[in-house]
């Protein structure tokens, strides 16, 4: 089987990407159609570019944003850590399975790790601290501070036109430096590093692929 592929730039979003990013960001419950009355394009157009956008992987999930001043049992907790500098990165991603834990941020400073914390009670996050995470090792707690009210919250992310987007080959996983190549099929696109991926995933997934 051959499939057509075609050679362009690294993915960035244009306009009318943001406007439809903006759109669902304010509300994840909106529908294709919804957005496309909210920015005076066509439905299709608006399921066409989140497919494009999502199979590139700049839409992890969509979520619900829940208020937790709404729950009478939600308790936050920033912690800052200090790591070896050899253990850090392992550290963070041990940490990152732990579903207590909500965020983790490698950052400067003395305090090189910072997680935020969410449970029932705090009697629940003072065990885990101190049971878990104080135990890790190659960790030191600096501080804790508790949350007592959310004013905001929301991701840290820019969302404008011609931003980037980074890329990560379909088949290896590895990062695409440079041109990608992209599969045209009819449940999106596909994007690979180079022709030796290509062939491969081609012979992997070639039957199963519609155009």
């Amino acid at each position: 089987m051959y499939i057509e592929f075609e050679l362009k730039m690294p993915l960035k979003l244009d306009e009318l990407d943001v406007k439809i990013l903006k759109a669902l960001y304010e509300d994840g419950r909106k529908s294709y159609r919804e957005i496309a009355k909210i920015i005076g394009v066509s439905a299709p157009t608006v399921e066409a570019r989140l497919k494009r956008i999502m199979n590139a992987g700049l839409i992890a999930k969509i979520a619900p944003i829940f208020n937790i001043e709404k729950l009478d049992k939600a308790i936050n907790m920033l912690v800052l850590l200090k790591v070896e500098e050899s253990k850090l990165v392992n550290v963070a991603l041990e940490l990152a399975k732990l579903p207590e834990v909500k965020s983790v941020f490698i950052i400067t400073g003395e305090s090189n790790l910072l997680i935020r914390i969410a449970a029932s009670s705090q009697n629940k996050i003072q065990k885990l601290i101190y049971e878990k995470i104080a135990l890790m090792n190659g960790v030191v707690i600096t501080s804790t501070q508790l949350v007592i009210k959310n004013f905001k919250d929301e991701q840290g992310v820019v969302i404008e036109p011609e931003v980037g987007i980074r890329l990560t080959c379909d088949y290896c996983g590895k990062l695409i430096e440079g041109e990608p190549l992209i599969l045209k099929l009819q449940d999106g696109e596909r994007f690979l590093c180079c022709k030796t991926c290509l062939s491969a995933y081609k012979e992997k997934y070639g039957t199963r692929l519609k155009f």
